[in-house]
């Protein structure tokens, strides 16, 4: 089990932003670009992409992404060699 870093104490990560951080990877891994907040959406069945950007700030707060705002696809990838070992 992986885990969050906030507030001094480790939370584990949720399946949902397990299942956000390998799509974020390996969508990168084949297209060499961040999937856009709709493709994390549809590919992860999060309906709004206010309910993505949600996931991502706790993930950003969390160290496991960066993101850079006012830019498209700007999702940036913090722990890659922590993926995959679910």
């Amino acid at each position: 089990m992986r885990l969050m870093r906030g507030n001094g104490r480790k939370k584990p990560l949720s399946e949902r932003a397990e299942q956000i951080l390998i799509f974020i990877r390996e969508y990168r891994q084949r297209r060499g670009v961040s999937p856009s907040y709709r493709d994390i959406g549809k590919a992860c069945g999060i309906p709004t992409t206010s309910l993505v950007s949600y996931w991502l700030e706790r993930l950003e707060s969390a160290g496991k992404i960066r993101r850079h705002r006012g830019t498209p696809r700007g999702i940036y990838w913090v722990e890659e060699a922590d993926v995959g070992q679910v």
